[in-house]
């Protein structure tokens, strides 16, 4: 009975006979108790078709549209975005306000000037001050 048991092992290829030892005593092919453990047959399924795995790369951080938004020259709002920027490659001027995500923005109505670094305003309203820089001629 063991030369056959080994036979049936050696011949399956696929199926493979896994130890159940909880069954009846004889086996449907009349083997006696003590094999009939070893006569439930067990088959791995295996899949036929390749499985769709997540990707690590499949997402994406929103665009920050940052840069010059009102360049020198163009007419600004009060509140409206002259640059938005990442740190502080511009620096805010005379009134114009800094926000706290480093985005320059006018604080009254004017013109844009860029001086040097420097974003400032030329006011709108003749009763503003305007920004006089030292040893030079008014600016507007």
């Amino acid at each position: 009975m063991v030369a056959s048991l080994a036979k049936r092992l050696i011949a399956s290829r696929v199926s493979v006979y896994w130890p159940i030892f909880a069954r009846a005593a004889v086996c449907p092919s009349g083997s006696p108790a003590f094999f009939a453990g070893f006569c439930q047959k067990a088959s791995a399924a295996v899949a036929h078709k390749k499985g769709q795995g997540s990707t690590e790369n499949g997402r994406d951080s929103k665009p920050q549209f940052r840069g010059i938004k009102l360049y020198g020259g163009q007419m600004a709002r009060a509140g409206s975005i002259i640059v938005r920027q990442c740190g502080t490659p511009w620096k805010a001027g005379y009134l114009v306000q800094r926000g706290k995500d480093d985005t320059l923005m006018a604080r009254v109505d004017g013109t844009v000037c860029f001086r040097g670094r420097n974003v400032d305003l030329i006011p709108a309203d003749p009763t503003t001050p305007r920004y006089e820089v030292v040893g030079q001629p008014a600016v507007g």
